[in-house]
């Protein structure tokens, strides 16, 4: 199988470089996916733009993608589909249950919205309790009397010159 992936911080660029994914392609295909997802690659970006042709073998490779992705928390994202390829997803009424961006930037876009969004709905400020700051990482800053007056439209010149 013939492929190049860039190994990026939050995510996988994976281009497949071969005309058919069919039977012959697929067990490697899914090894690949497999081992990247120990290796703790979440986000994957599967451009197929040399891919003009692909069998049921090959859309179950994809299927294992996404699912490893998902249960990892990730995304897989698929870009670069010719219409022979939009159209084997369309079939198998999967166009709609993929991620699929016209290009690989709309794709490394849509993975970075996903993490975010991800974030948000994970985040919890209940998660950090009282032990985990201590006095020491903070600093106090005392503010004197005459804060106001120091700021006051007529002292912003020479505030600015001192800089």
């Amino acid at each position: 199988m013939k492929y190049t992936i860039d190994k990026l911080p939050s995510y996988a660029l994976v281009k497949l470089e071969e005309k058919k994914v069919d039977t012959r392609i697929s067990p490697e295909l899914k090894q690949l996916f497999v081992l990247m997802n120990t290796e703790g690659i979440n986000n994957i970006i599967l451009d197929l733009s040399s891919t003009d042709y692909i069998d049921s073998s090959g859309l179950s490779s994809i299927l294992v993608a996404n699912r490893l992705c998902n249960n990892s928390n990730g995304y897989l994202v698929l870009t670069g589909l010719n219409p022979n390829v939009s159209k084997m997803l369309e079939i198998s009424q999967l166009i709609d249950k993929l991620n699929i961006a016209d290009t690989v930037d709309d794709a490394i876009e849509a993975i970075h919205l996903a993490e975010i969004e991800n974030f948000d709905e994970n985040f919890n400020i209940n998660d950090f309790d009282d032990d985990d700051f201590d006095d020491d990482d903070f600093e106090t800053v005392e503010i004197d009397d005459n804060f106001d007056i120091d700021f006051e439209e007529d002292n912003l010149d020479d505030f600015y010159r001192g800089i």
